[in-house]
């Protein structure tokens, strides 16, 4: 059971995100505070794109 439990934990993948963040405008900066826990086995990359437009703004 230990041992199936691990392979579980290895196989995990967490992400920090500000889902609080606030703008002045809609053109305005904001700063999301992504993370990658140092616990994660994996690397992370992000794109972020507008529903809008479809715009990548972020990556």
């Amino acid at each position: 059971m230990k041992k199936a439990q691990e392979k579980v934990e290895k196989s995990m993948f967490s992400i920090g995100i500000n889902s609080t963040s606030k703008m002045k405008n809609e053109s305005a900066k904001a700063n999301l505070k992504m993370q990658n826990p140092a616990s994660n086995n994996y690397l992370m990359n992000v794109e972020t794109y507008l529903d809008s437009t479809g715009e990548k703004i972020y990556f």
